[in-house]
């Protein structure tokens, strides 16, 4: 039965390879969007372990780029005991690079501003912390930036040369790496620096980071700050990692549906793929009943045939998901395919073959075997 089941596919073979293209075409999607949604959150995840301390910003804001503060906020946090330094910064997306227009998003070049006096007195904080060519940034290096690995790659760069962002030039003083991506793709300036250049207003910045006597005393820290000041968030790292984590799995399932759709669309192509080739086997599906094939014996060949397409539709899509999201490494993006997330996508082609074979299956297993051999 197995082998019948397998030959019927071959009867018409275009109808077939439609059918098994949708269901690739589908999967292939949701291999590489979820990917890539995947490595994004890890690599916000490993910035976030590299940082301890509390972030703060601006109440109703999502994230520091869209938040807004008074720098001498600055001072009033260090006179509250157990902390130690807090460091201003200002943080936004680079619009252009060396002329270059940059996409808008976590793939984006980030730009970074800090007061360095203080930014020195920190403890783990996740920039500059390895300086593999040149030197860190001090207060006193106006018109000067430091770049991450990635971007010096990106753009070509050595130390000493020069980089365009958006539109005014900075000379490169050092280039940095760590284990994060996205914080490789970061241009850090000093804070002046970077005001001037996004025409931010004086004695603003866009965030704090507290770097405390105590790590352990951060969510006592935190409690001080929310209650005397409500209009601030204020947040450690870990919060920060599950609160973000939290809407990667929403974005994750998002994706995972509209990519789905695409496979949906597949499903029904399984379904009339099989509905036509159970109306042109009518005498034989006739003749099989009457040389004693049971109507459930019908019924799980024509399945067979719907499994066999989800089959080999998953495995050809996985393949085809491997190649897109190696692409989308290659433009830039963070992608990360884990077992996991194949198996969900074989799984996923696996029941919507059997699904799109259950109608079909059920028409066969209903012909009358009489009716059917008196056809012509």
């Amino acid at each position: 039965m197995i082998k019948i089941a397998f030959l019927n596919l071959l009867r018409r073979k275009s109808r077939t390879f439609l059918a098994l293209l949708g269901i690739m075409i589908g999967v292939a999607a949701i291999i590489a969007l979820v990917s890539v949604v995947d490595g994004i959150q890890g690599e916000v995840k490993n910035i976030f372990s590299q940082m301890q301390g509390v972030s703060v910003t601006q109440k109703g804001s999502f994230g520091p780029i869209s938040s807004g503060l008074d720098e001498s906020l600055g001072n009033e946090f260090e006179a509250m005991p157990g902390v130690r330094v807090a460091v201003p910064q200002i943080i936004n997306t680079a619009l252009s690079v060396d002329d270059q227009k940059i996409a808008m998003g976590l793939s984006g070049v980030r730009m970074i501003g800090f007061d360095f006096d203080k930014y020195l007195l920190a403890r783990n904080a996740p920039y500059m912390t390895n300086m593999v060519e040149g030197q860190m940034l001090t207060s006193k290096d106006e018109g000067y930036v430091a770049i991450g690995k990635s971007v010096k790659d990106a753009y070509n760069k050595v130390v000493g040369s020069t980089i365009k962002v958006n539109g005014k030039k900075f000379k490169i003083k050092g280039v940095f790496s760590s284990s994060s991506t996205l914080i490789d793709q970061t241009i850090a300036f000093n804070l002046k620096d970077l005001r001037d250049l996004l025409v931010f207003p004086e004695g603003r910045v866009t965030a704090f980071l507290l770097d405390l006597d105590n790590p352990d005393d951060d969510q006592k820290i935190i409690q001080q700050i929310k209650f005397k000041y409500p209009n601030l968030n204020a947040r450690t790292a870990s919060d920060s990692s599950a609160m973000i984590g939290d809407l990667f799995e929403n974005l994750r399932l998002l994706v995972f549906a509209v990519a789905g759709l695409a496979a949906v669309v597949a499903g029904v192509g399984i379904m009339n793929t099989l509905l036509m080739s159970v109306l042109e086997r009518f005498k034989e599906i006739g003749a099989l009943r009457a040389v004693g094939w049971t109507a459930s014996n019908v019924m799980f060949m024509v399945l067979l045939e719907s499994i066999f397409i989800g089959v080999l539709g998953g495995l050809l899509g996985i393949g085809l998901g491997f190649i897109a999201s190696y692409g989308l490494q290659l433009a830039g993006l963070t992608a990360k395919v884990t077992l996991e997330l194949v198996l969900q996508a074989f799984v996923f082609a696996l029941v919507l073959g059997l699904v799109g074979g259950i109608y079909p299956a059920y028409r066969a297993s209903k012909m009358d075997p009489i009716q059917a051999l008196r056809e012509e």
